[in-house]
């Protein structure tokens, strides 16, 4: 397997994590909130019309496992106060 295509995110990795972390409806509109993107970026790699970004896909996976620590609260929180 190539080097890349470790790192590559698909479109329904992203679709599965951000719909645990913010639910089923309008998680693409969530994501785009907190990446500080345009919601129709989130929407075109969710559904796989662009490659979700190497950045994006650490980011998202970050935000998983930090969720899984039960952090995720507390960095939002964070994030929200430096806004």
């Amino acid at each position: 397997m190539s080097e890349s295509a470790d790192r590559d995110m698909p479109a329904e990795e992203l679709h599965r994590i951000c719909t645990q972390l913010y639910g089923t409806v309008r998680w693409q509109t969530a994501l785009s909130r907190e990446l500080r993107v345009n919601d129709r970026t989130v929407r075109r790699w969710a559904s796989g019309d662009t490659a979700i970004p190497h950045p994006v896909a650490l980011c998202v996976r970050l935000m998983a496992f930090l969720d899984e620590l039960s952090w995720l609260g507390e960095w939002r929180q964070l994030m929200e106060d430096e806004a």
